[in-house]
């Protein structure tokens, strides 16, 4: 018995190697309905394995490894529609599962076995599997898949991080003797795939101690050509602004720029 199961789980191992299956990925932002998403596209080729009839971007074995898509630049995610939207080859079911009183899902195809088979990708077919997401997030292009519930590689295709210039101008120069100055963000970013890579405000950081009520809060915002950023006009204190473009497919860049709001009536010098 003993040598009959090591024979199964050997030839089972053979049956799943990436050399049977050949999965390219290929991302990028666009406009839907004048909203920015991610859009995820995996072209799978069966080079002669076993039918593909099961394929997810997590293990549905491990709730460890599922994905937390984060939440939405407005709004919590509703617990029935995740704003993830898939589409599959034709009898294909698609799925983004939350896992049950947390802010995890997974996202997986499937045929339905109780109705046909051989709607699974057999040997020497390809197909595209694809899916929306509202923003971009590392663990959609992770380099590896789940077919049939065996770990794959996947080949990103993008492996260029975008370039990311960064432009500050005193959005009310009229204004100066304010205790707040507030600046007018442009942006240029450009990739060689993604024609709208992701950009946020990672971080501000000032160059000396600062009084409690005197600190910048700022976690990491989604940033788009126009906002505008507010800062606390503290005399002799430079801010560190970094900025970061990200492209669908997880390649970054970061741009930083210094800013230093000078005494009341004297403007802002921006570096």
């Amino acid at each position: 018995m003993k040598k009959l199961t090591l024979l199964f789980a050997l030839l089972s191992s053979i049956a799943f190697s990436s050399e049977n299956y050949t999965l390219t990925q290929s991302a990028g932002h666009k406009f839907i309905s004048g909203k920015k998403i991610a859009n995820y596209d995996i072209n799978i080729k069966n080079n002669n394995g076993t039918p593909i009839c099961t394929f997810s971007l997590d293990n549905d074995l491990d709730e460890s490894t599922f994905l937390n898509p984060g939440r939405p630049t407005s709004g919590p995610w509703p617990i029935e529609n995740t704003l993830i939207k898939g589409n599959a080859p034709l009898n294909w079911i698609f799925e983004a599962p939350r896992l049950e009183e947390s802010n995890l899902y997974g996202i997986r195809w499937y045929v339905d076995m109780d109705k046909d088979s051989r709607d699974c990708l057999q040997p020497g077919q390809q197909a595209t599997f694809s899916f929306t997401a509202p923003q971009a997030k590392p663990y959609f292009s992770r380099g590896y898949a789940w077919v049939n519930g065996n770990k794959v590689a996947v080949n990103v295709v993008d492996k260029t991080p975008p370039s990311l210039h960064i432009y500050l101008s005193d959005n009310d120069p009229q204004l100066r003797w304010r205790d707040r100055a507030t600046l007018r963000v442009r942006i240029e970013v450009k990739d060689n795939l993604d024609p709208n890579p992701q950009v946020q405000l990672e971080r501000i950081t000032m160059t000396r101690r600062v009084l409690p009520g005197q600190v910048v809060q700022a976690s990491p915002t989604l940033v788009r050509d126009g906002d505008v950023i507010t800062l606390q006009r503290i005399p002799l204190v430079e801010y560190q602004l970094t900025f970061s473009a990200m492209d669908a497919s997880n390649n970054r860049a970061s741009f930083v720029r210094k800013v230093q709001i000078k005494l009341l009536g004297q403007g802002v010098l921006i570096m």
